[in-house]
């Protein structure tokens, strides 16, 4: 038997080109969770975006249109 050309209706090189070295969050709550902790440890700003490759939700640093900035966490002062 040979291996699958296809996985979820793409062909698997383009999943392995476009996405397969990329963490995957399988939906957008996780995604955004994971991109609010990594902002705060690197102090980077944080974008998350849905693919359409792997159908997940992927995090990038590199703002567009069609990506949305995870809200940082912000610690209360003490009092």
């Amino acid at each position: 038997m040979t291996a699958p050309l296809r996985q979820h209706g793409r062909l698997v090189a383009t999943i392995e080109r476009s996405c397969a070295h990329k963490n995957r969050y399988p939906d957008e709550v996780t995604a955004r969770a994971m991109g609010i902790t990594q902002s705060e440890m690197s102090g980077y700003k944080i974008f998350i975006y849905p693919c359409v490759t792997c159908r997940g939700w992927h995090l990038t640093k590199s703002p567009s249109s069609d990506k949305t900035r995870v809200a940082g966490y912000f610690k209360p002062t003490p009092r």
